[in-house]
This record gives C-alpha cells, structure tokens and sequence, in this order.
C-alpha cells in the first residue's frame, strides 16, 4: 500500500472575544450569506496555540423564516442589522454586493456550538467594529 504524507491539522474551537477579518462573502441560500472569518487579534487556543490565522464560516441570516416568531425574527432583524453597521456595510435600496464586506473586521465573541451533532466555532454575540 502506497503512504500519503498529509498534513492534518487539529481541530479546535474559539472562546472568548476575538478580533475577525471577512475574508469571504458569498450568497448561501436565498435569505442568508455565508462568510469565512479569520482570527486577527484574540486569546490562545486552550493548548496555548496563538489563534491568529484561525478560520471559520458564519452564517448569516438575512431575512427571517416565515413561520418564525416575533423573538426570533427579531433576533434576525438585529443581527443583520449588526453585521452591516459594524462592518460598515450599507445596504443601498434593499441590496448590497457582498464583496462589500471582504476585509471588514469586527469585534466579536466567539464560542463553541453544536448544530446538526457536530460542534463548531460561532459568532455568539457582536460587539462591535474593530
């Protein structure tokens, strides 16, 4: 059997409150945008590790579900909200080019979730721009 060299890194989470950098912005779905955030400024990893240069994709819903609750399309409405003025994104007459956002930097808090059984690091809370 052949042996493939590999270079696997561990995997490993965000806690606590971080600086981040978009580093892309793409259209998910029809309501939402993904985009992949980079660690700029922040605590270590639990190993130590400087967390600088660590990656990750935030979701970000745009418009709420239909069937949602008034709490809950709330929470999206403010949200969003958030993303745009913390990065200093505007939305003009209802629509925005996501490339807008590549190379905004926000503060936020970072923790670990669980979604679909399997854990990731999220955007907990904004706290504002960098």
């Amino acid at each position: 059997m052949p042996r493939v060299d590999v270079d696997v890194k561990p995997i490993r989470y965000l806690n606590g409150n971080y600086t981040l950098e978009i580093q892309r912005c793409n259209v998910a779905t029809e309501t939402s945008i993904v985009m992949t955030l980079e660690v700029v400024d922040g605590p270590p990893f639990e190993d130590g590790d400087p967390s600088e240069g660590h990656t990750f994709d935030e979701f970000v819903q745009l418009v709420p579900r239909p069937d949602a609750s008034d709490k809950a399309s709330d929470f999206v409405e403010r949200r969003k909200s958030e993303w745009f003025a913390f990065a200093g994104v505007e939305a003009e007459a209802g629509s925005f080019d996501t490339d807008d956002f590549i190379g905004k930097k926000v503060q936020a808090y970072c923790n670990v979730n669980e979604y679909n059984g399997r854990k990731k690091t999220q955007v907990a809370r904004l706290i504002g721009p960098a």
